[in-house]
């Protein structure tokens, strides 16, 4: 599950409780309707990403990238 917190970087961030792997989905960052979610609203642009939007069946997610 995924968690906010302050981010060492800057501001505040999201975070995981558990090491995800390359491919791993984190959550929906854009429903069926269209509709963002609480997740997807805390999304950050990073030079260093380290997940991908990925698109199936619809619906938007957030995939590890790393």
């Amino acid at each position: 599950m995924w968690y906010l917190a302050k981010s060492k970087i800057h501001g505040v961030g999201i975070f995981t409780d558990k090491p995800l792997r390359m491919g791993d989905l984190v959550d929906v960052a854009i429903n069926k309707d269209r509709i963002v979610t609480e997740f997807g609203s805390k999304i950050n642009h990073s030079w260093k990403q380290n997940s991908e939007l990925y698109y199936l069946d619809g619906v938007y997610y957030i995939r590890a990238s790393q």
